[in-house]
């Protein structure tokens, strides 16, 4: 319906009076205000509302329903109000300085004040012009306060926010170095009795996390960790800043168990987090953020043990996250975003296509609520193209890995030269690519891959936590290269990037595995190429390593099982030494034993112990052997029907043309 067709039939219907048609015109009202930014509409769905709520009775199917309608008119009605209010505030900021000499002893104030509710609408609206204002504004402030003034701390404090704002906006390295000079003259300004001063150093240490986060010196990190302990210190029980201390200190926490794999920095960030969820009242503005903070650790668990019951808790903080979060609020995209992150953890854990889904539609909304010119658009961007990317594994619906590929690259467009998340998205579109080299065959495909992945690598700094990961990634490109082309340069430099990864890895790390793991796979390439005995062994080993490095239950435990007991199977047929048959077998039948039902991986698992089982039958003769790779062999059949089935139900395929595809 068009605007003018909605206010025709809201004038029509200005008195409805049974519950359908009540319903339909605070729908009505509601649907006028967010097409045409009608203040009146909003307030008079808002007043009928109340009033249908005030005549619903206790225990009446609907009441629930009739005041959650209320709560999210209500809540949209008090953010207008909010952002209006800020608008006047600003309005009357900019009088009060305009009407302030220059040599006035006030006009600093004014000035920093005036650019503290500049930078709130920044938070609010995303509008870069606010903020490239407050920011002027926070260089007067400061120029115009004499050393030694009281004020001086608390403008440079506030400017250096600023310039964080900025930082993480435009990737400029400069703002960054800036915003943290001015919070240590704003420490060293500030009293030590300063009821501000834990204020003043939890700010430092984010800026300083910053830094850490954009090129990996650990000593930023640890600086940040010490500050965020003074921090909470210095911070009084029952004070209400307290909860956003202790919950960032438990960020920087999470920070360095990503990169030591220090479980106990871990177990610390957790109950961190859970006495920073504990002391923020319900209501509060920032519950979510805690809940979604502390889920994000638990999650970092679940990644590291394999614990389900984490990544359970953590899906379960994701969706009160959420639910805390009123329509229309800035931090709703993040929410939605992490929680689908989680999700899609646990798709990959269970198979479960329902969760898959979830994931994709948060992140269609996450993207949706997010303001084009909002910094973070490109990260959820990028998200949601991960999420895509998984579908079309699943899947095999080259739409999926199109859109994925529009995303990735949208993501990395949208994402200023130097800025720290550059290279992670340069690496995440060079993953789509490499799917689509894998789909389509286009060798133009796999090199757009590799040379993505070596922006990415050129732009993570040494000694940052995710250049293992990244040079990981480009070997696996390489060794996909090698595979089509054969050019044995590929395949060294593929082992060569595969050492260097396993070297920047500290023991302990929650991805040694994996690197582990690919590493030993490119050199049983190398074996398989040039005949050399010594690469067999040591893909044996890192692989015996990589099992051994993985927690029992973890969601990878089980293809690392497998990929062990497919070179032991190499070996076998090299040395003939049945002790490496034997336990290629006992591999394979933890490795489906480990797998969940649907799994799209337990076909594959199935096939491989049964092929084992085989070369058993062909050795030692023994009957039963051959019985059972026979029952494998149906039951792998079986699994790969039941998929079938269930993918293509999934997608709305009829079950006429599935009986006919049978027949």
């Amino acid at each position: 319906m068009s605007e003018e067709d909605l206010l025709n039939f809201a004038e029509l219907q200005d008195d409805p009076t049974s519950d359908a048609q009540i319903e339909l015109w605070i729908y009505t009202c509601f649907l006028i205000f967010t097409r045409i930014d009608s203040m009146e509409h909003l307030e008079r769905a808002i007043r009928h509302a109340e009033g249908w709520v005030t005549e619903t009775t206790d225990g009446h199917p609907d009441r629930a329903r009739r005041f959650e309608i209320l709560d999210t008119m209500s809540a949209r009605m008090s953010e207008r109000r909010e952002i209006e209010d800020l608008h006047e505030a600003i309005e009357l900021g900019r009088r009060s300085v305009a009407e302030t000499p220059a040599s006035h002893p006030d006009l600093a104030g004014r000035l920093s004040n005036l650019g503290s509710r500049l930078g709130d609408r920044y938070e609010r609206m995303g509008a870069l012009e606010d903020l490239e204002e407050a920011i002027e504004l926070g260089r007067r402030a400061v120029a115009t306060t004499p050393a030694g003034h009281p004020d001086l701390a608390g403008r440079l404090s506030n400017l250096g926010s600023r310039l964080g704002d900025r930082y993480k906006r435009m990737g400029a390295f400069e703002d960054l170095h800036e915003a943290i000079e001015l919070g240590r003259r704003a420490v060293a300004e500030t009293p030590a009795s300063h009821p501000n001063l834990a204020g003043r150093l939890s700010n430092l240490g984010s800026r300083l996390r910053d830094r850490y986060k954009r090129m990996g010196a650990l000593e930023d990190l640890e600086e940040a960790i010490k500050l965020g302990r003074r921090a909470v210190a210095e911070t009084p029980a029952g004070h209400p800043d307290l909860a956003g201390r202790l919950s960032n200190l438990g960020s920087r926490l999470g920070d360095r168990y990503q990169t030591t794999g220090a479980l106990e920095d871990l177990e610390e960030a957790i109950k961190l987090g859970r006495r920073a969820a504990a002391e923020t009242p319900a209501g509060h503005p920032d519950l979510a953020g805690r809940l979604s903070n502390l889920g994000g650790r638990l999650g970092d668990r679940y990644q590291t043990t394999g614990a389900l019951e984490d990544l359970e808790e953590a899906i379960k903080l994701g969706r009160r996250a959420v639910a805390e979060t009123p329509a229309g609020h800035l931090d709703l995209a993040v929410y939605l975003s992490n929680l689908g992150n989680q999700l899609g953890d646990r798709y990959k854990r269970m198979g479960a296509f329902k969760d898959l889904h979830e994931a994709i539609e948060l992140g269609r909304r996450a993207v949706a609520e997010t303001l084009a010119s909002h910094p973070n658009l490109a990260g959820r961007l990028s998200n949601l193209g991960s999420r895509l990317g998984d579908q079309y594994e699943r899947m095999g619906a080259l739409e999926d890995l199109e859109e994925a590929i529009e995303l990735g690259r949208r993501a990395v467009a949208t994402t200023p030269a130097g800025h720290p998340n550059l290279a992670g998205r340069l690496s995440n579109l060079g993953s789509r690519l490499g799917d689509r080299y894998e789909r389509m065959g286009a060798l133009e495909n796999l090199h757009e891959a590799i040379e993505l992945r070596r922006r990415a690598v050129a732009e993570t700094p040494a000694g940052h936590p995710d250049l293992a990961g990244r040079l990981s990634n480009l070997g696996s490109r390489l060794r996909d290269r090698y595979e089509r082309m054969g050019a044995l340069e590929d395949l060294e430099e593929a082992i060569e990037l595969g050492r260097r990864a396993v070297a920047e890895t500290p023991a302990g790390h929650p991805d040694l595995a994996g690197r582990l793991s690919n590493l030993g796979s490119r050199l049983g390439d190398r074996y398989e190429r040039m005949g050399a005995l010594e690469d067999l062994h040591e893909a044996i080993e890192l692989r015996r390593r990589a099992v051994a490095e993985t927690p029992a239950g973890h969601p990878d435990l089980a293809g690392r099982l497998s990929n062990l007991g497919s070179r032991l199977r190499d070996r076998y047929e090299r040395m003939g030494a049945l002790e490496d048959l034997e336990e290629a077998i006992e591999l394979g039948r933890r490795a489906v034993a480990e797998t969940p039902a649907g799994h799209p991986d337990l076909a594959g698992r199935l096939s491989n112990l049964g092929s084992r089982l085989r070369d058993r039958y062909e050795r030692m003769g023994a009957l039963e052997d051959l019985e059972e790779a026979i029952e494998i062999t149906r039951r792998t059949a079986t699994t790969i029907w039941s998929a079938f089935l269930d993918e293509d139900i999934t997608n709305g395929i009829t079950t006429s043309r599935l009986i006919h595809f049978q027949a």
